[in-house]
């Protein structure tokens, strides 16, 4: 919860913010692991663009759990949302069948990340300017994909690439389609 209070520090602005954040890892025997993610908020009142929440969109070729790969900074921005994200770790479940590629140790991992949210015709009213500003509103935005971890070398093994697609909102201007990441992930 996020109070602000107007005239405290020269503030202009008072609002309510609630946040809910929850993660569920889910066994699934052989097949590996699931990690599901469900993220929500709501800001009450109506509030400019820097308070308002934006989707998380991660711009770098690095990951970053909880981002938005193919997503800009600022492509999406909400007074109200929900993101999910779900990630499958299969854990070599389909690669440890290839012969050759079994003795390289990789193991495969599945992700779909979903976003919906809006802007209330307060904080519309409060943000008029000549820059067009969206929210996920009009469908759920997804992107989707799938990566290689376990790489590297004897038992030290931190390296993950993922490909990732952005499933819509695709006729947007400078939209990145298709992005490959690549991360560290200290697992034991």
């Amino acid at each position: 919860y996020t109070k602000g209070l107007k005239g405290v520090i020269n503030s202009d602005f008072e609002y309510d913010k609630l946040e809910f954040l929850y993660t569920q890892p889910i066994l699934i025997g052989s097949f590996g692991k699931s990690l599901m993610t469900v993220e929500a908020g709501k800001t009450f009142q109506g509030v400019p663009l820097s308070l308002m929440s934006a989707l998380p969109g991660n711009e770098s070729y690095g990951q970053v759990y909880g981002t938005f790969s193919q997503l800009d900074y600022y492509e999406f921005v909400t007074d109200e949302y929900v993101t999910m994200n779900w990630e499958h770790h299969l854990n070599g479940w389909i690669l440890n069948k290839v012969p050759l590629i079994k003795k390289l140790k990789l193991r495969e991992v599945g992700f779909l990340r979903a976003a919906y949210g809006d802007i209330s015709e307060k904080s519309k009213a409060i943000n008029h300017s000549t820059i067009e500003y969206f929210a996920p509103n009009q469908q759920i935005y997804y992107e989707y994909g799938f990566g290689i971890e376990n790489i590297g070398f004897g038992n030290i093994r931190p390296i993950r690439v993922d490909f990732n697609w952005r499933g819509n909102y695709n006729n947007l201007p400078d939209v990145r389609k298709f992005g490959i990441t690549i991360g560290l992930d200290w697992n034991f």
